[in-house]
């Protein structure tokens, strides 16, 4: 696959934004004229690595075959919030809200 470098960066860049904004790897019309302007777009969607989408926007190819949706994410960080609180308060869920001043007190 014969891909200019400003159309590699700018897929990257495209990547990063659905990872950091947990899109499910669609990309906004507006980011994408940011990330991709001028033929960088139709160089990325030429090759198949993005695909236009009916409402506007672009959604990269294959991006859930390979990483976890929204909602597996948020229940992701859920569970290792539960995970950690219970671990800090010793299993004592009347514990969680507490800080480690009142915490050492109790327990030294």
């Amino acid at each position: 696959m014969d891909v200019p470098i400003p159309a590699r960066w700018a897929y990257i860049e495209g990547l990063c934004y659905v990872a950091q904004y947990l899109t499910d790897g669609y990309i906004p019309e507006a980011q994408v004229k940011l990330i991709a302007p001028g033929s960088i777009r139709s160089e990325l969607c030429a090759v198949g690595l993005w695909h236009e989408v009916i409402k506007g926007g672009i959604q990269v190819h294959d991006y859930l075959d390979y990483n976890p949706t929204k909602a597996k994410v948020l229940e992701e960080r859920e569970r290792g919030r539960r995970r950690k609180s219970e671990w800090n308060t010793g299993g004592n869920p009347e514990e969680s809200g507490r800080n480690l001043r009142e915490v050492r007190a109790k327990y030294g």
